[in-house]
């Protein structure tokens, strides 16, 4: 197994709501002792396995994953996005909207203008532990591309070179699997960057990334992330199995 110890845990306490569960949550009671104890197995016994078989398993099974597999492998990334592009325009003319300028044109609204750019978002890989049906840049583990260390360093340059920037914000994929990930908080924080981590938090327990909550903690990263659902079921439908433990 992969060592998904809060998961037993709490199905033991037969406190975790499923599809029949009500969202009536405070109907809901969970000990914050017991839950913080079966978190601290859990975190243990994370090195025992990775998510990574269980992802692939799912995307051999899941019919989106396999229909999407056929597209790749027939079009091409490149020609599967801009079909995807043309497909989202057409539904969007089916109902007579005009695109963002008409728009702003028919409300007599001033065009955009450019304002200093305060973020940089660097999307630095696409190899993911997880392979969630709704990822909208279908990161999985069987996904190779990932940013060099030289693509790294030039943004890292480009950021000291533009003081508007106050904050780097870092994703994927699972942006920590990227061996660039480290230098890249470490560098934004000696810049004094506020850094930013978008984190599907499973990568905390991949073999190999112990570490990887105390590194974040000591370079007072902002971790945003997200659960879908409070259901193990719908979790674990949704992103694959065993992501909700």
């Amino acid at each position: 197994t992969n060592g998904r110890a809060l998961s037993v845990a709490v199905r033991k306490l037969s406190t975790t709501p499923d599809f029949n569960t009500s969202v009536e949550v405070h109907k809901h009671s969970i000990s914050l002792r017991k839950a913080r104890e079966a978190r601290l197995k859990e975190m243990q016994s994370a090195t025992t396995g990775s998510l990574i078989p269980e992802s692939l398993k799912h995307m051999e099974e899941d019919a989106e994953h396999m229909m999407t597999a056929e597209n790749l492998r027939k079009l091409g990334q490149e020609a599967l996005t801009r079909e995807e592009r043309i497909r989202r325009r057409r539904a969007l003319d089916q109902f007579g909207l005009p695109t963002f300028a008409e728009f702003l044109e028919q409300a007599n609204q001033p065009k955009l203008s450019k304002k200093p750019i305060t973020i940089l978002q660097m999307n630095i890989g696409l190899y993911c532990n997880q392979a969630c049906n709704h990822c909208h840049v279908e990161s999985s583990p069987k996904r190779t591309e990932m940013m060099s260390e030289q693509v790294a360093k030039r943004c890292m340059e480009l950021m000291e070179r533009t003081p508007s920037i106050q904050t780097v914000d870092i994703t994927g994929g699972a942006p920590e699997l990227n061996a660039q990930f480290k230098y890249l908080v470490t560098e934004g924080r000696r810049q004094g960057k506020e850094v930013i981590d978008r984190c599907n938090l499973t990568v905390l327990s991949e073999p190999g990334h112990e570490g990887l909550a105390e590194f974040l903690a000591a370079n007072q990263v902002r971790v945003v992330a997200s659960l879908p659902c409070y259901s193990e079921k719908n979790v674990d439908t949704q992103r694959g199995k065993g992501v909700f433990a």
